[in-house]
């Protein structure tokens, strides 16, 4: 395992992969520390920059604003369930700029009316902003849950509606 901190914008952010893709994303914190703890909490893994970098670009052009695309990184799902991976790979395909519901997602996913447990599935998203959680509002469009709180996620909408792509 390894993984990095980084500057954004926004505050430290950290990614942690294994040898079959990224496994962890840190959002931004106040310290670097902060970052680091959360990016290896529970998991032995050894600093390394070097195989981060275009996603770390990808982060900091995302946190300054810019329309960013994270369709092309290797994400590892292991240890989570078939239900919550589905759930991601689903959310990962949710666009810049535009929002889902937590029922739109379980109608893909063919199972209407398990809104809560794709809920539940988006708050142990491991992989935030490339897996673009914050994107699931509520059927009345409302916000909804987010584990860096609704605060956060609000902030993030806000950044992705201001900078539209087109």
């Amino acid at each position: 395992m390894l993984y990095t901190v980084f500057e954004t914008s926004w505050g430290w952010a950290g990614i942690t992969a294994s040898e079959y893709g990224i496994c962890r994303v840190v959002l931004p914190c106040k310290t670097s520390s902060q970052a680091r703890d959360e990016s290896v909490a529970g998991i032995p893994a050894t600093e390394a920059r070097y195989p981060f970098q275009a996603v770390i670009i990808k982060l900091k052009d995302f946190f300054d604003g810019k329309a960013v695309a994270f369709f092309d990184e290797p994400l590892d799902f292991s240890g989570y369930s078939e239900f919550a991976s589905r759930v991601w790979l689903l959310t990962r395909q949710v666009t810049y700029g535009t929002t889902s519901t937590y029922g739109g997602i379980a109608a893909l996913l063919g199972k209407p009316g398990a809104s809560r447990a794709v809920g539940n599935a988006l708050n142990k998203n491991p992989v935030p902003v490339i897996v673009p959680c914050h994107r699931i509002i509520r059927q009345d469009g409302s916000t909804g849950g987010f584990y860096g709180g609704t605060g956060l996620k609000t902030r993030l909408l806000q950044l992705e509606n201001q900078c539209r792509p087109g």
